[in-house]
């Protein structure tokens, strides 16, 4: 889970009014979002692949999940 985390952060470029990504508050936000996305693994059979930032505000963060393909299903 860390290092989905630390790819997604060392691949995000934040926009001028978004905030840096690499703060500890935000690898704990993001671990507890991921976490969560993990536990999806559960019901789907599908690991995460890889997490991109999409964006940091003050009070948000969007995070997008690329799970593995089940069967001859693509990735999600």
């Amino acid at each position: 889970m860390t290092g989905l985390i630390e790819s997604a952060i060392d691949t995000y470029s934040p926009a001028k009014n978004h905030a840096p990504a690499d703060s500890g508050t935000f690898r704990e936000d993001a671990a507890q979002a991921i976490l969560w996305a993990c536990s999806l693994a559960v019901f789907t059979g599908r690991e995460p692949l890889a997490v991109t930032i999409l964006g940091t505000g003050m009070r948000s963060v969007v995070l997008r999940v690329r799970y593995e393909a089940a069967g001859d299903a693509p990735p999600l």
